[in-house]
């Protein structure tokens, strides 16, 4: 296994999603789509499904928008309606004979079928009011009902029913269920084809029975309910108010022109009035213009009343898309069970594939980040990025299976499981390598150099070995024996004493940008150069060089410290790499400029100065000079004299030394 795919293959051991655990997964997700029916604990058309449903109506609807109603028309009974003649002049439980001339109108004017959105649960008849004899009060309604069997429906509640003189005219296909149940949203969304009575009596729903064929047979669909699919917002159903039309009907051309639009459609007649049978349809991602009420009365308009809502509309709306959906061929359908969890474990495979993709990203994500839970971060933006293309992929499965199926493929429920072990996994993973990172900083950067930890965790192949310019420093206490040997029974005091030392040295090192190579017994090495490119290596050297040298000069000085650095500094070619066996490694350089910068700060005792730079050094320093401001500002003040030419073992030529000006005047300490 090569260094640069270690890390990655310690994650996916331990974090990649098992086979096993991927397959439980599509188990539950199918579970999920079985389950999903429209009386279960998880609703075919509620909670997440509910959307879903609402984004794929939306998008549809586009496909027939001029065919929404091709066959429903809405007579609206509103308050300006009521609010004059004939209407005003009996109290609304009393406007049989209005409503049974309006229904006859409307199929003199040739509509198909005529259906009240309304209960007429009172008989005249049965009424006592003294002075008055109701007994053929509701004529005009009794004589509609019974000359026109099968064209007329009356509404019905599963606990009040029209009245029994009503019901015994026409008949079980006459009586339909306009009780509309709404989601857990408060949204209706499907409509019941048939109801069991309380009485136990089965009893068509009041739509069904609008769009059924004129053959004179009851054939209710097996299905227990349909989906409410509009092709377009509510509030665009076509309808007239009943003032408007019973004004267009006294126009000169009126007749014609209603005959033409009631001509062979569905009327429904019902109440839009605020505060009375409102309900919610699926209109939440439906987009309408403002209304237009034109001068014209015969002109059918869309409804222009204002509930609070958008999606808020008289329930005689919802029936009249009912009615659409009812008897439109391509009317989506629940797809049965089989259908349901096969296409959830489908789905959910191809979630948790992208999920998986997701995770084998995040581990090869940039390991050096300024940012803390850096890693975190950007994979918490990749999952709600991919869960909104997973979601978009949902819709466009849903509004596929509606468009070329006529099938309803409940994924609510999947796309949220699905979406919530990506992102429990996927953050799980993002949050332990964090950690693992920032461990593995901590830990190794007490070892090796930091530039190295960086480049280890980012998988950079630098360590490998290369040839390169580098400037080297070597650091050495003076005196350390003599130190140690007066403190023998204080050993501790020892080696508090030298990593004190050392911690100062370090953050010197640090601040210069260096690489450690190694504390070696009471020495220092450490290089520039050797892990990305700094072209002032040299003169970072000499800065850092002379910082230690002028640290120790200040704590000589104020608290009196007995132990001093010597340093060196040299110039050179050398490999660096990674050294050693299988079992342990170290990043180091060997060549030139090692040795010369050991030898160099072996010469400070010998010329009786703190700091010794090779001329060399110096003269690539000042050619090349810096960016850095720090190390600028320690060049600029530092004055250098030469210390002649030095023999080193190993060395043909010998090699011209500098030190500082104030190292020169030193005594050696």
């Amino acid at each position: 296994m090569t260094r640069r795919t270690a890390l990655l293959d310690v994650f996916r051991r331990k974090k990649a999603l098992p086979s096993a655990f991927a397959v439980a997964a599509v188990l539950v997700a199918a579970a999920l789509g079985y389950s999903s029916t429209f009386n279960g604990a998880l609703g075919a058309l509620s909670g997440p499904n509910a959307l879903l449903y609402d984004v794929s109506a939306a998008l549809l609807r586009f496909r027939r928008t001029q065919e929404a109603w091709p066959t429903t028309f809405i007579l609206l009974i509103d308050q300006d309606t009521l609010d004059h003649a004939p209407w005003s002049t009996a109290p609304r439980a009393l406007q049989h004979p209005h409503l049974a001339e309006l229904g006859r109108r409307a199929l003199d004017l040739g509509a198909r079928k005529v259906a009240f959105d309304l209960v007429l649960a009172l008989d005249p008849a049965d009424l006592d009011i003294g002075g008055a004899d109701l007994k053929s009060y509701d004529k005009p309604m009794r004589d509609l009902l019974a000359g026109e069997e099968g064209r007329v429906i009356l509404g019905s509640y599963p606990t009040v029913r029209p009245a029994a003189a009503y019901r015994d005219l026409v008949g079980p296909a006459g009586i339909g269920v306009v009780d509309l149940q709404s989601e857990e949203d408060g949204v209706v969304r499907s409509i019941a084809t048939r109801l069991r009575l309380p009485s136990g009596e089965i009893q068509a729903g009041f739509a069904e029975l609008v769009a059924m064929r004129d053959d004179g047979e009851i054939a209710i669909r097996d299905a227990s309910r349909f989906l409410l699919f509009p092709r377009a917002p509510l509030r665009s159903a076509p309808l007239l108010s009943v003032a408007r039309f019973e004004a267009c009907r006294r126009t000169p051309d009126g007749p014609a022109r209603l005959k033409a639009i009631l001509g062979g459609r569905n009327v429904l007649v019902g109440t839009g009035i605020v505060g009375e049978d409102l309900r919610r349809g699926p209109d939440r991602f439906m987009t309408q213009g403002a209304p237009l009420l034109s001068p014209d009365p015969c002109r059918p308009g869309m409804l222009d009343l204002d509930f609070g809502d958008r999606n808020l509309v008289p329930g005689v709306l919802l029936q009249a898309a009912a009615v659409e959906s009812a008897a439109a061929p391509d009317t989506p359908r629940l797809a049965d069970a089989g259908a349901r969890a096969a296409a959830s474990a489908v789905m959910a495979s191809l979630g948790l594939l992208l999920f998986f993709t997701l995770t084998r990203r995040v581990v090869r994500l940039p390991a050096e980040r300024p940012a803390l839970f850096s890693t975190s971060i950007v994979a918490f933006a990749g999952v709600v990025g991919s869960i909104a293309g997973l979601a978009l992929a949902f819709v466009g499965v849903e509004a596929a299976a509606i468009e070329a199926l006529q099938l309803w493929l409940p994924l609510g429920h999947t796309l949220l499981f699905v979406s919530a072990l990506g992102l429990l996994g996927t953050m799980t993973l993002a949050v332990q390598r964090d950690l693992a990172l920032a461990d593995l900083r901590i830990s190794f950067g007490r070892y090796l150099p930091a530039k190295v930890v960086a480049a280890a965790l980012q998988r950079d192949e630098i360590v490998e070995g290369e040839e390169r310019a580098i400037s080297v420093l070597f650091a050495d206490l003076r005196s350390f024996i003599q130190f140690c040997n007066s403190r023998r029974d204080e050993p501790t005091a020892i080696m508090q004493a030298l990593n004190r030392k050392f911690a100062d040295v370090q953050k010197i090192l640090d601040r210069y940008d260096a690489c450690l190579d190694k504390f070696d017994g009471d020495a220092v090495i450490a290089f520039w150069n050797a892990v990305g490119e700094q072209p002032d290596h040299a003169a970072r050297a000499i800065a850092a060089a002379i910082e230690i040298f002028e640290t120790d000069a200040e704590l000589a000085d104020e608290a009196g410290d007995q132990l001093h650095f010597k340093v060196a500094v040299a110039t050179g070619l050398a490999f660096v790499g990674n050294y050693g066996s299988k079992q342990k490694m170290n990043f180091s350089a060997i060549g030139e400029p090692m040795n010369m910068a050991a030898r160099l700060e072996g010469l400070c005792n010998e010329y009786g100065v703190g700091i010794i730079i090779a001329r060399d050094t110096l003269a690539e320093a000042q050619m090349t000079g810096t960016a850095s401001p720090v190390v600028r500002a320690v060049m600029d003040r530092a004055r250098f004299v030469r210390l002649g030419g030095a023999r080193l073992k190993g060395f043909t030529e010998p090699v011209e030394i500098m030190t500082l000006q104030r190292a020169a005047k030193d005594d050696g300490r």
